[in-house]
């Protein structure tokens, strides 16, 4: 791709943005309480739209078949941003399915996870599918549940890309170092635009993203057996943690887990920001993006320096668990915002 290319599609996204903007299209802000982090109510739901253009260029000649169910998730998204799909658990359901397909017919699996009594399940074929799928569901409504702050998922999956590209690049497999380097490269010119409000990812963006660096880093593992598979949940331990946390946190107070609050870490760390240095909307939300950026890029740039060491991985891990779980009751014990749910 050369630099007069490059220029014209960055032109072209940023008309496109400007011109939904203009004309009120995929409109972001419904009202609901946990957007109250919305920092422009007329910026369009289109992200999802600029990453499918790109991986349908970038990625055409790998599989067909990931193309196909790139356009069906999206196409899923989109309802959802629509409100053609508003039911959480028809789109739970409808997820189940595509991901489910998406397993078979990719052949996606997962050989070993370490830990022998499971690995002997993994050795079927359906039990495999069911444990890959219920590993890209965890992931897709992880990459959704943290699109809640300017440039948080575009920018975590970048500092994982990154990773992956500042590797031995013969763990990419079947990636060209170059198709990525292109993709992370669209992203961050996302992540501009995002964090100025000219577009939101919104679900069609979120689930996407999930989408591939799902395939993507299932991919890495299965060429690349001798890799510690807890280095691949370190990459992508915060959005599944913050999922799963949520969903055990939610159980616990009798609170249905599809239920959306204001309660999550990314949340409380923004009205941190905001009621300690009383900033604007948009900078509290920059702000705390930028900081929980910061310190993932630590485990992340840590555990990219041992790759093949599963007890480091694992460790990496406990730290970031324990870490998150002590701050995120700090944080909710100062009672930083007056409209939390009790």
């Amino acid at each position: 791709m050369n630099i007069l290319v490059f220029c014209i599609s960055i032109i072209f996204f940023y008309i496109v943005s400007i011109f939904f903007r203009k004309k009120k299209y995929l409109n972001n802000f419904s009202g609901d309480e946990h957007q109250n982090f919305t920092t422009d109510k007329n910026s369009p739901l289109i992200g999802g739209l600029f990453i499918l253009i790109i991986s349908l260029i970038l990625f055409h000649k790998y599989n067909i078949f990931f193309l196909i169910f790139l356009i069906i998730i999206f196409i899923l998204g989109l309802f959802s941003d629509l409100k053609i799909v508003s039911s959480p658990k028809k789109r739970f359901l409808l997820q189940i399915i595509i991901v489910f397909f998406f397993a078979y017919f990719l052949k996606l699996e997962i050989a070993s996870t370490r830990i022998f009594i499971f690995d002997d399940f993994l050795k079927f074929e359906i039990f495999n599918i069911i444990f890959v799928s219920f590993c890209i569901m965890i992931l897709v409504n992880g990459s959704n549940f943290i699109d809640g702050l300017n440039g948080l998922l575009l920018g975590y999956y970048l500092l994982v890309l990154a990773a992956l590209l500042q590797s031995d690049s013969q763990i990419l497999g079947f990636l060209k170092s170059d198709d990525l380097v292109y993709f992370s490269t669209f992203l961050l010119i996302f992540l501009i635009f995002n964090f100025f409000n000219l577009f939101f990812l919104g679900d069609n963006g979120a689930y996407l993203l999930g989408f591939i660096i799902s395939f993507i880093l299932i991919e890495v593992y299965k060429e690349n057996p001798q890799i510690s598979p807890y280095y691949i949940i370190l990459l992508l331990w915060y959005p599944c943690f913050e999922l799963l946390f949520s969903i055990i946190r939610k159980f616990n107070l009798n609170y249905s887990p599809i239920r959306p609050d204001i309660n999550h870490f990314h949340q409380l760390i923004y009205y941190l920001i905001k009621n300690k240095f009383n900033f604007n909307s948009l900078k509290s939300n920059n702000i705390s993006s930028i900081l929980i950026l910061l310190y993932n890029m630590v485990p992340i740039f840590l555990g990219s320096q041992n790759i093949y060491n599963t007890k480091f991985q694992v460790m990496m891990l406990l730290v970031n668990i324990f870490f998150y779980v002590v701050t995120y009751y700090y944080l909710y014990k100062k009672n930083l915002f007056s409209s939390i749910e009790k």
